[in-house]
């Protein structure tokens, strides 16, 4: 689902940093989409960048600076039309690290739109998957992590020890089931609203938003052990 026709100068729009709080990655999450300016960046290539010196944490760095490749809105409309909860900060900072590691070995010049979403799009998924192996692993979250899942920390109540399984669940979930919690939750839309857009009957959409509710909140059973697949299987 689209935004809209309405734009937002560059400058004007609300960009949280690090560590954002729930209330402010959802504001940012809810903003009318603006379509990204054209990314005019060269990549330096591989050869050139060993006898330069120049590191991919150079590349990265510099790239954040104005997000030279547009990248962000990109990010927040992936996020918002697939129904995906993640850190805004989190998945925009992956997707300039991807695409500094892929624009670096192909040599890439003015990489294209299509270019870059495919790489917000895998990078959604190399996120989930990161999860997913560090619940697995049943690796801890340090204090400074738990912002990633602030919105499933505060908005949904799920104790620390448990954000990030609730994260993998959501992000998991058929998408019917996960755009009924995102358009109530995140956009906040009430039943009648989302019967009216076309998300189905209320009765449809309550029991969809019960469902998903339940399962991502439940705290006791672990996931399942991760099996091996195409490297981008589709979330939906």
């Amino acid at each position: 689902m689209t935004r809209g026709p309405e734009r937002f100068d560059h400058d004007e729009r609300f960009v949280p940093g690090d560590a954002a709080t729930a209330a402010e990655q959802v504001r940012e999450l809810r903003q009318p989409y603006v379509t990204p300016r054209r990314a005019r960046f060269s990549f330096p290539p591989a050869s050139a960048c060993f006898k330069k010196k120049i590191t991919p944490e150079q590349i990265a760095h510099d790239l954040c600076d104005g997000d030279k490749l547009n990248l962000r809105p990109r990010v927040l409309r992936h996020m918002h039309e697939h129904c995906y909860i993640f850190d805004p900060e989190r998945v925009w900072l992956r997707a300039i690290s991807r695409a500094v590691y892929h624009g670096v070995t192909d040599g890439v010049r003015n990489p294209s739109g299509a270019w870059l979403d495919d790489h917000v799009e895998q990078t959604i998924h190399d996120l989930v998957m990161d999860d997913r192996d560090d619940e697995w692993e049943k690796l801890p979250l340090d204090d400074h992590h738990e912002f990633d899942y602030a919105i499933f920390l505060e908005k949904l109540a799920i104790p620390p020890a448990r954000c990030r399984l609730a994260s993998v669940r959501f992000n998991t979930m058929p998408f019917e089931r996960r755009r009924a919690i995102f358009r109530t939750v995140i956009d906040g839309w009430s039943l009648e609203r989302c019967e009216a857009i076309g998300l189905g009957p209320i009765e449809v959409v309550r029991d969809e938003l019960r469902k998903g509710l339940a399962y991502v909140t439940h705290a006791s059973d672990d996931l399942e052990p991760p099996q091996p697949g195409p490297a981008s299987p589709s979330m939906n």
